[in-house]
This record gives structure tokens, C-alpha cells and sequence, in this order.
């Protein structure tokens, strides 16, 4: 949560003094990068994949060995990859 000195600090006035502003001002300032970005990546989407003759499963982004597990084979333990962070659900935008 951001005080209202702090607020005051970034943006110059404050958020009472920012919501009474004429629209075309508020909106003005509000697309003159005032407010920084956020810092986003794509969602890398991938699947566990079988490789014939391993026991073990390999993500199909980045083909790196699902990590061990204690469960069964089909179970799907890790929601994604540690290797290059591909989200594990089924899809895949390789």
C-alpha cells in the first residue's frame, strides 16, 4: 500500500487532488506514462511429454527431464517447468 506522501512524491499531488481533476487533464495524465509499466512476460505454455524407452517425461518447450518425484507415473506434480518456467497444462504455443 503507497502513503499519501509517497503518492504525493511520484505523481506531484495527491490522490484526492488526482480524482478532481477535469477528465480530459485525468486523462491526459494518465497516458503520459505517469504510471510506469508493469515488467511482463508471455506465458510460455508446455506439456510433460513420454520419451520412448525413459521412464522419465521431458518438458516440450525446452526438453529438459521432469524433476523426480514420489508419485506415480502419470501424475502430473509439477504445474511447471524449473528449467525454462513453462507453465505445465496441457497446451503447448511452442
Amino acid at each position: 500500500m503507497i502513503n499519501a506522501e509517497r503518492f504525493k512524491q511520484l505523481f506531484g499531488f495527491t490522490a484526492t487532488e488526482l480524482w478532481s481533476l477535469p477528465e480530459e487533464q485525468f486523462l491526459k495524465w494518465l497516458n503520459n506514462d505517469a504510471i510506469p509499466a508493469a515488467d511482463v512476460r508471455p506465458v510460455v505454455r508446455a506439456y510433460w511429454k513420454s520419451v520412448p524407452y525413459k521412464r522419465a517425461r521431458v518438458c516440450s518447450h525446452c526438453e529438459a527431464d521432469e524433476p523426480y518425484k514420489f508419485a506415480d507415473d502419470d501424475a502430473n506434480v509439477y504445474n511447471f517447468c524449473p528449467n525454462c518456467g513453462a507453465k505445465m497444462d496441457g497446451e503447448s504455443n511452442v
